[in-house]
Protein backbone atom coordinates (compact mmCIF):
# COMPACT_ATOMS: atom_id res chain seq x y z
CA UNK A 1 0.00 0.00 0.00
CA UNK A 2 0.90 3.86 -0.55
CA UNK A 3 3.22 4.95 2.36
CA UNK A 4 3.23 8.63 3.16
CA UNK A 5 6.67 7.97 5.79
CA UNK A 6 4.39 8.41 8.96
CA UNK A 7 1.54 6.58 8.31
CA UNK A 8 -0.02 4.42 5.22
CA UNK A 9 -3.11 4.85 3.64
CA UNK A 10 -5.64 2.13 1.87
CA UNK A 11 -9.01 3.22 0.47
CA UNK A 12 -11.99 1.16 0.14
CA UNK A 13 -14.72 1.64 -2.13
CA UNK A 14 -17.67 -0.41 -2.29
CA UNK A 15 -19.66 -0.12 -6.21
CA UNK A 16 -22.38 -1.61 -7.20
CA UNK A 17 -23.52 -0.69 -10.75
CA UNK A 18 -21.31 2.38 -10.25
CA UNK A 19 -20.13 2.65 -13.88
CA UNK A 20 -22.28 6.20 -14.28
CA UNK A 21 -20.06 7.67 -11.20
CA UNK A 22 -16.71 5.17 -10.25
CA UNK A 23 -14.51 7.01 -13.07
CA UNK A 24 -14.60 10.03 -11.46
CA UNK A 25 -14.29 8.55 -7.96
CA UNK A 26 -11.43 6.52 -9.13
CA UNK A 27 -9.41 9.48 -10.89
CA UNK A 28 -9.94 11.90 -8.08
CA UNK A 29 -8.80 9.25 -5.33
CA UNK A 30 -5.57 8.91 -7.82
CA UNK A 31 -4.40 12.39 -8.47
CA UNK A 32 -5.05 13.72 -4.98
CA UNK A 33 -1.98 10.55 -4.70
CA UNK A 34 -3.32 8.01 -3.23
CA UNK A 35 -1.57 5.19 -5.55
CA UNK A 36 -3.52 2.84 -7.62
CA UNK A 37 -2.27 0.02 -5.62
CA UNK A 38 -3.83 1.90 -2.40
CA UNK A 39 -7.16 1.59 -3.72
CA UNK A 40 -9.44 -1.32 -3.14
CA UNK A 41 -12.84 -1.44 -5.54
CA UNK A 42 -15.24 -4.17 -4.32
CA UNK A 43 -17.36 -4.77 -7.13
CA UNK A 44 -20.63 -6.22 -5.17
CA UNK A 45 -23.01 -7.61 -7.43
CA UNK A 46 -22.82 -5.12 -10.65
CA UNK A 47 -24.29 -5.98 -13.86
CA UNK A 48 -22.76 -3.10 -15.46
CA UNK A 49 -19.39 -1.64 -16.64
CA UNK A 50 -18.00 -1.00 -12.96
CA UNK A 51 -15.47 -4.00 -12.98
CA UNK A 52 -13.93 -3.14 -16.64
CA UNK A 53 -13.48 0.88 -15.43
CA UNK A 54 -12.21 -0.55 -11.96
CA UNK A 55 -9.49 -2.52 -13.96
CA UNK A 56 -8.77 0.23 -16.62
CA UNK A 57 -7.83 2.41 -13.48
CA UNK A 58 -5.26 -0.45 -12.71
CA UNK A 59 -6.90 -0.65 -8.90
CA UNK A 60 -7.25 -4.09 -6.52
CA UNK A 61 -10.34 -5.51 -8.03
CA UNK A 62 -12.27 -7.72 -5.85
CA UNK A 63 -15.64 -9.13 -6.00
CA UNK A 64 -19.10 -9.16 -3.40
CA UNK A 65 -21.85 -10.99 -4.32
CA UNK A 66 -22.85 -12.20 -8.17
CA UNK A 67 -24.21 -9.66 -10.36
CA UNK A 68 -27.34 -8.98 -9.19
CA UNK A 69 -26.89 -10.46 -5.84
CA UNK A 70 -24.90 -7.67 -4.00
CA UNK A 71 -23.66 -8.52 -0.31
CA UNK A 72 -24.18 -5.13 0.90
CA UNK A 73 -22.28 -2.02 1.68
CA UNK A 74 -21.54 -3.31 5.04
CA UNK A 75 -20.06 -6.78 4.20
CA UNK A 76 -18.29 -5.05 0.73
CA UNK A 77 -16.52 -2.65 3.16
CA UNK A 78 -15.33 -5.86 5.16
CA UNK A 79 -14.23 -7.52 2.26
CA UNK A 80 -12.38 -4.69 0.97
CA UNK A 81 -10.40 -3.80 4.48
CA UNK A 82 -9.68 -7.68 4.69
CA UNK A 83 -7.51 -7.05 1.91
CA UNK A 84 -5.78 -4.41 3.15
CA UNK A 85 -2.34 -4.29 5.37
CA UNK A 86 -2.30 0.19 5.89
CA UNK A 87 -2.49 1.88 8.96
CA UNK A 88 -5.31 3.92 7.96
CA UNK A 89 -8.55 2.89 6.24
CA UNK A 90 -10.02 4.96 4.02
CA UNK A 91 -13.99 4.49 3.11
CA UNK A 92 -15.32 6.09 -0.17
CA UNK A 93 -18.61 5.28 -1.60
CA UNK A 94 -18.30 5.18 -5.12
CA UNK A 95 -20.51 8.16 -6.41
CA UNK A 96 -17.89 10.69 -4.62
CA UNK A 97 -15.50 12.58 -6.12
CA UNK A 98 -12.92 13.73 -3.22
CA UNK A 99 -11.64 17.19 -3.20
CA UNK A 100 -7.73 17.65 -4.06
CA UNK A 101 -5.84 17.89 -0.57
CA UNK A 102 -8.05 15.17 0.91
CA UNK A 103 -5.00 12.94 1.19
CA UNK A 104 -2.95 15.84 2.94
CA UNK A 105 -5.68 16.57 5.42
CA UNK A 106 -6.08 12.96 6.43
CA UNK A 107 -2.17 12.85 6.96
CA UNK A 108 -2.12 15.58 8.84
CA UNK A 109 -4.92 14.62 11.19
CA UNK A 110 -3.15 11.23 11.47
CA UNK A 111 -0.05 11.55 12.13
CA UNK A 112 -0.90 14.34 15.02
CA UNK A 113 0.46 13.61 18.57
CA UNK A 114 -3.30 13.85 19.73
CA UNK A 115 -4.54 11.35 16.49
CA UNK A 116 -7.94 10.83 16.45
CA UNK A 117 -9.46 7.06 16.24
CA UNK A 118 -11.33 8.11 13.28
CA UNK A 119 -12.42 11.26 10.89
CA UNK A 120 -14.72 12.37 8.62
CA UNK A 121 -15.84 15.08 6.19
CA UNK A 122 -18.57 16.26 3.96
CA UNK A 123 -19.82 16.56 0.51
CA UNK A 124 -18.76 19.98 -1.37
CA UNK A 125 -20.85 22.77 -1.52
CA UNK A 126 -20.62 22.36 -5.39
CA UNK A 127 -22.97 19.26 -6.40
CA UNK A 128 -22.31 18.13 -9.62
CA UNK A 129 -26.22 17.19 -10.68
CA UNK A 130 -27.99 20.56 -11.42
CA UNK A 131 -31.44 18.87 -10.62
CA UNK A 132 -32.45 21.17 -8.12
CA UNK A 133 -33.81 18.43 -5.71
CA UNK A 134 -29.97 17.02 -6.21
CA UNK A 135 -28.66 20.39 -5.31
CA UNK A 136 -30.91 21.29 -2.37
CA UNK A 137 -30.47 17.35 -0.70
CA UNK A 138 -26.65 17.48 -1.63
CA UNK A 139 -26.19 20.96 0.12
CA UNK A 140 -28.14 20.08 3.11
CA UNK A 141 -25.70 17.11 3.67
CA UNK A 142 -23.21 19.65 3.25
CA UNK A 143 -24.41 22.18 5.63
CA UNK A 144 -25.26 19.66 8.38
CA UNK A 145 -21.40 18.38 8.62
CA UNK A 146 -19.97 21.69 8.14
CA UNK A 147 -22.23 22.89 11.01
CA UNK A 148 -22.11 20.03 13.03
CA UNK A 149 -19.94 19.65 16.31
CA UNK A 150 -16.40 18.48 15.43
CA UNK A 151 -16.16 16.07 18.35
CA UNK A 152 -18.43 13.68 16.84
CA UNK A 153 -20.36 10.55 18.27
CA UNK A 154 -20.88 8.98 14.83
CA UNK A 155 -19.59 8.02 11.62
CA UNK A 156 -19.68 8.44 7.89
CA UNK A 157 -18.27 6.09 5.30
CA UNK A 158 -18.98 9.06 2.27
CA UNK A 159 -15.22 10.13 3.01
CA UNK A 160 -14.39 8.72 6.01
CA UNK A 161 -11.20 7.34 7.81
CA UNK A 162 -10.81 4.77 10.57
CA UNK A 163 -7.32 3.44 12.05
CA UNK A 164 -7.09 -0.03 11.08
CA UNK A 165 -6.61 -0.88 14.83
CA UNK A 166 -9.63 0.40 15.85
CA UNK A 167 -11.55 -0.83 13.06
CA UNK A 168 -10.65 -4.41 14.11
CA UNK A 169 -11.15 -3.90 17.50
CA UNK A 170 -14.89 -2.72 17.14
CA UNK A 171 -15.24 -5.50 14.99
CA UNK A 172 -15.90 -3.85 11.47
CA UNK A 173 -19.08 -3.47 10.18
CA UNK A 174 -22.32 -5.14 10.85
CA UNK A 175 -22.92 -6.62 7.62
CA UNK A 176 -26.68 -7.78 8.27
CA UNK A 177 -27.46 -3.99 8.67
CA UNK A 178 -28.72 -2.79 4.79
CA UNK A 179 -28.78 1.08 6.21
CA UNK A 180 -26.61 3.47 8.90
CA UNK A 181 -23.62 0.79 9.31
CA UNK A 182 -21.28 3.36 9.54
CA UNK A 183 -23.07 4.87 12.63
CA UNK A 184 -23.01 1.71 14.23
CA UNK A 185 -19.63 1.47 13.52
CA UNK A 186 -19.12 5.25 15.45
CA UNK A 187 -21.05 4.30 18.25
CA UNK A 188 -19.10 1.25 19.10
CA UNK A 189 -15.88 3.48 18.51
CA UNK A 190 -17.07 5.96 21.04
CA UNK A 191 -17.94 3.26 23.44
CA UNK A 192 -15.04 1.73 23.19
CA UNK A 193 -13.03 5.11 24.08
CA UNK A 194 -12.12 6.19 21.19
CA UNK A 195 -12.34 9.69 19.61
CA UNK A 196 -13.88 10.70 16.03
CA UNK A 197 -13.19 13.76 14.59
CA UNK A 198 -15.41 16.05 11.82
CA UNK A 199 -12.89 17.49 9.78
CA UNK A 200 -14.98 20.38 8.02
CA UNK A 201 -12.07 20.87 5.16
CA UNK A 202 -12.22 17.40 4.49
CA UNK A 203 -14.55 16.98 1.44
CA UNK A 204 -16.07 15.11 -1.48
CA UNK A 205 -18.19 16.49 -4.74
CA UNK A 206 -21.45 14.10 -4.10
CA UNK A 207 -22.09 13.02 -7.76
CA UNK A 208 -25.63 11.49 -7.00
CA UNK A 209 -28.44 12.80 -8.99
CA UNK A 210 -31.59 12.92 -6.59
CA UNK A 211 -35.12 12.98 -7.63
CA UNK A 212 -38.30 13.75 -5.27
CA UNK A 213 -39.05 10.26 -4.86
CA UNK A 214 -35.62 8.50 -3.93
CA UNK A 215 -35.26 11.59 -1.64
CA UNK A 216 -38.24 10.94 0.28
CA UNK A 217 -38.51 7.09 0.14
CA UNK A 218 -34.25 7.20 1.42
CA UNK A 219 -35.03 9.79 4.12
CA UNK A 220 -38.17 7.38 5.53
CA UNK A 221 -36.79 3.81 5.05
CA UNK A 222 -33.73 4.48 4.70
CA UNK A 223 -32.44 6.91 7.18
CA UNK A 224 -35.87 8.56 9.78
CA UNK A 225 -37.03 4.21 10.27
CA UNK A 226 -33.41 3.10 11.16
CA UNK A 227 -32.24 5.71 13.11
CA UNK A 228 -35.32 5.70 14.99
CA UNK A 229 -35.11 1.99 15.72
CA UNK A 230 -31.24 2.93 16.90
CA UNK A 231 -32.52 5.74 19.59
CA UNK A 232 -35.23 3.77 20.84
CA UNK A 233 -32.17 1.10 21.37
CA UNK A 234 -30.67 3.47 23.22
CA UNK A 235 -27.74 3.16 20.89
CA UNK A 236 -27.68 6.63 19.60
CA UNK A 237 -28.43 9.51 21.93
CA UNK A 238 -31.11 12.14 20.94
CA UNK A 239 -28.23 14.74 20.34
CA UNK A 240 -26.26 13.03 18.05
CA UNK A 241 -26.17 15.04 14.61
CA UNK A 242 -29.51 14.91 13.29
CA UNK A 243 -31.52 14.77 16.15
CA UNK A 244 -30.93 18.28 18.39
CA UNK A 245 -34.15 20.36 19.51
CA UNK A 246 -34.18 22.19 16.37
CA UNK A 247 -34.61 19.48 13.72
CA UNK A 248 -37.81 18.59 16.40
CA UNK A 249 -38.95 22.35 16.20
CA UNK A 250 -38.68 22.27 12.22
CA UNK A 251 -41.00 18.78 12.14
CA UNK A 252 -43.47 21.07 14.22
CA UNK A 253 -43.64 23.81 12.15
CA UNK A 254 -44.09 21.41 9.31
CA UNK A 255 -46.88 19.29 10.15
CA UNK A 256 -48.86 22.67 11.78
CA UNK A 257 -48.15 24.37 8.15
CA UNK A 258 -49.99 20.82 6.22
CA UNK A 259 -52.75 21.44 8.65
CA UNK A 260 -53.09 25.27 7.82
CA UNK A 261 -52.79 24.22 4.02
CA UNK A 262 -55.53 21.92 4.11
CA UNK A 263 -58.18 24.12 6.68
CA UNK A 264 -56.73 27.34 4.54
CA UNK A 265 -59.73 26.83 2.09
CA UNK A 266 -62.66 26.92 4.78
CA UNK A 267 -60.93 28.66 7.45
CA UNK A 268 -58.91 32.03 7.43
CA UNK A 269 -57.60 31.07 10.62
CA UNK A 270 -55.68 27.99 8.43
CA UNK A 271 -54.38 30.80 6.16
CA UNK A 272 -52.78 32.64 9.38
CA UNK A 273 -51.51 29.65 10.65
CA UNK A 274 -49.45 28.21 7.11
CA UNK A 275 -48.13 31.97 6.84
CA UNK A 276 -46.91 32.31 10.32
CA UNK A 277 -45.61 28.36 10.45
CA UNK A 278 -44.16 29.21 6.80
CA UNK A 279 -42.27 32.53 8.25
CA UNK A 280 -41.09 30.59 11.16
CA UNK A 281 -39.46 27.56 9.28
CA UNK A 282 -37.78 29.82 6.80
CA UNK A 283 -36.69 31.33 10.22
CA UNK A 284 -34.99 28.56 12.06
CA UNK A 285 -33.38 27.96 9.32
CA UNK A 286 -32.39 30.68 7.57
CA UNK A 287 -28.72 29.91 7.88
CA UNK A 288 -29.16 26.96 5.32
CA UNK A 289 -31.65 28.32 2.87
CA UNK A 290 -28.86 31.79 3.06
CA UNK A 291 -26.34 29.21 1.72
CA UNK A 292 -28.70 27.76 -0.86
CA UNK A 293 -29.39 31.64 -2.04
CA UNK A 294 -25.43 32.03 -2.37
CA UNK A 295 -25.55 28.65 -4.53
CA UNK A 296 -28.65 28.86 -6.87
CA UNK A 297 -30.35 31.69 -6.23
CA UNK A 298 -34.24 32.44 -5.44
CA UNK A 299 -34.54 29.31 -7.84
CA UNK A 300 -33.57 27.24 -5.41
CA UNK A 301 -34.07 28.81 -2.16
CA UNK A 302 -37.97 28.85 -3.32
CA UNK A 303 -38.08 25.20 -3.84
CA UNK A 304 -36.23 23.79 -1.65
CA UNK A 305 -38.17 25.69 1.43
CA UNK A 306 -40.97 22.78 -0.16
CA UNK A 307 -37.90 20.04 -0.35
CA UNK A 308 -36.87 20.93 3.18
CA UNK A 309 -41.05 20.13 4.79
CA UNK A 310 -40.61 17.03 2.75
CA UNK A 311 -37.47 16.14 4.14
CA UNK A 312 -38.95 16.75 7.43
CA UNK A 313 -42.26 14.38 6.54
CA UNK A 314 -40.57 12.03 5.70
CA UNK A 315 -38.23 12.17 9.02
CA UNK A 316 -41.26 12.18 11.35
CA UNK A 317 -42.93 9.34 9.36
CA UNK A 318 -39.92 6.89 9.93
CA UNK A 319 -40.14 7.95 13.44
CA UNK A 320 -44.13 7.54 13.91
CA UNK A 321 -43.29 4.22 12.16
CA UNK A 322 -41.20 2.68 14.64
CA UNK A 323 -43.42 4.10 17.61
CA UNK A 324 -46.61 2.40 16.30
CA UNK A 325 -44.72 -1.32 15.59
CA UNK A 326 -43.25 -0.27 19.38
CA UNK A 327 -46.75 -0.12 20.53
CA UNK A 328 -48.15 -2.57 18.44
CA UNK A 329 -45.60 -4.95 19.94
CA UNK A 330 -46.53 -4.24 23.57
Amino acid sequence: MADTGQVSFAVVVPAHNAAKDIEECLTALIEDGFGASAVVVVDDGSSDATAEIATAHQVVLLHGGPPGEPIGPAAARNLGVAATTSDIVVFVDADVAVAPGTRAHLHEAFASADAPSAVFGSYDASPKAPRLVSQYRNLLHHFTHQTADPNATTFWTGLGAVTRSTFDSVGGFDPTRRYLEDVTVGRAIIKAGGRIALIPEIQGKHLKDWTLGSMFWTDWKGRAVPWAQMQARGEIDKAALTSSHVHRANAVFVWLGIGGMLSGPFSLWGLWVLAVTVVGFVGLNHRFFRLLFKQGGTALTCASVAYHAVHYVAATLGQLEVWLLKRARR
